[in-house]
């Protein structure tokens, strides 16, 4: 581990490296006048990762960036998605030790490994379930990366640090967190009217369709939910805080 200036703003932590791919920022709700919440403590986020996986359907793609024997830069593989991520973080990032595993509460909540999302659709890997929807958004059941580091706020403690596997990575890292980021004015957006996808006559026939189900007993619950969309440009750090 290595300390770094302590970062008040989970914006500032992230600021580093938010134009790399696959950087993702874990916010925990804090802000610079303390936490709103006894459970916002901790802000975390990573970059870079050593190796990528994306589930669509039967296939997971895997894509390494430090490529080795039996261990190509790129496989496509089938099989239990979560089995294939399990193999990825074993073969990537080193075992932790029972101390890492069994530590007091104050023990870092992340220092390297899986992060990112499980579609609801991932489901239907492991369940028998109908499959009458369209598929309009493309998105993946399964999009994870294996990080071998992090950049951690503490905000009980006011504390930022970096964690790595790897020593000299941990040095570069350093390097890279020591300054605090001069704040820019806030980035501007612009963001177009919010349509359904359903629409106004599609939602009603919707609600039809579900009170027929209804009265002939082939449903005894239906959420009906639609998607809204609109057009957007700008930094998309500058929409969560608008």
């Amino acid at each position: 581990t290595a300390d770094i200036p302590y970062r008040a703003s989970a914006h500032d932590l992230y600021a580093p490296v938010a134009g790399e791919p696959w950087s993702l920022l874990l916010d925990s709700g804090a802000t610079p006048a303390g936490a709103w919440h006894p459970l916002a403590r901790w802000d975390i986020v990573v970059a870079d990762p050593v190796a990528t996986l994306v589930t669509r359907g039967a296939v997971t793609e895997v894509t390494r960036a430090q490529p080795g024997p039996g261990r190509p830069a790129y496989d496509l593989l089938q099989g239990d998605p979560l089995s294939v991520a399990r193999r990825e973080l074993e073969r990537a990032l080193p075992s932790p030790s029972p101390d890492d595993v069994e530590g007091a509460a104050d023990a870092l909540p992340f220092r390297g490994g899986l992060v990112g999302y499980f579609g609801y659709d991932l489901g239907r890997r492991y369940h028998r379930l109908p499959e009458i929807a369209r598929d309009e958004t493309r998105w993946p059941e399964m999009a994870l990366g294996v990080y071998a580091w992090a950049a951690l706020t503490d905000h009980h403690r006011r504390r930022s640090l970096l964690v790595a596997s790897d020593p000299a990575r941990l040095e570069s890292l350093r390097e890279r967190f020591a300054a605090l980021p001069v704040r820019d004015e806030p980035a501007g957006f612009t963001l177009g009217e919010a349509l359904s996808t359903l629409g106004r006559d599609g939602y009603f026939a919707a609600l039809e369709r579900i009170a027929r189900a209804l009265r002939d007993g082939e449903v005894y619950q239906v959420h009906l939910a639609q998607s809204f969309r609109a057009g957007f440009s700008g930094a998309p750090l500058a929409l969560p805080a608008a």
